[in-house]
């Protein structure tokens, strides 16, 4: 329960504003794909980057197992990776109908027309080292093999 927006800080003013999400005392809504920015509910939205041309927001959100997309263009939520099941598979298919998990950190490859994502290993992962994935936007989801697995 409580925040589950982003924020951004003006620094050139210190003036904070709300740029998407709501704050809600209730377990949020896990399809808000399409929904303006400032009404959808997210679940523990935890990582994030910026695309540096577009301004589109990426936003792992960790309960809901899902890489949202802020759209810059239309201002709505859109789901650019994840299926929303917490497991560990979907290499070489489509974003959307990847099982993710264990994601620690969202950065874009604006030049690579990709995102990456940090994923810790999980239990049963035969390797503790991270391992990231590359998401061109709404496309296809490939998982860098772990080195034990090479």
């Amino acid at each position: 329960a409580g925040n589950r927006m982003v924020r951004k800080v003006m620094l050139s003013t210190n003036f904070v504003t709300r740029v998407a999400g709501i704050f809600s005392n209730f377990v949020p809504s896990l399809n808000v794909d399409g929904t303006p920015a400032l009404n959808a509910s997210f679940n523990y939205p935890y990582f994030l980057d910026v695309h540096p041309t577009s301004g589109d927001i990426y936003l792992w959100c960790d309960l809901e197992n899902k890489l949202r997309l802020i759209s810059a263009a239309d201002s709505k939520v859109y789901t650019a990776a994840g299926s929303g099941t917490y497991a560990d598979s979907g290499d070489g298919g489509s974003a959307t109908s990847a099982s993710l998990k264990d994601v620690r950190s969202v950065k874009i490859a604006a030049s690579q027309n990709r995102v990456y994502l940090g994923i810790t290993a999980g239990p049963s992962s035969p390797s503790p080292t991270p391992s990231p994935s590359s998401c061109p936007a709404m496309s296809t989801c490939t998982r860098w093999a772990r080195k034990s697995n090479r």
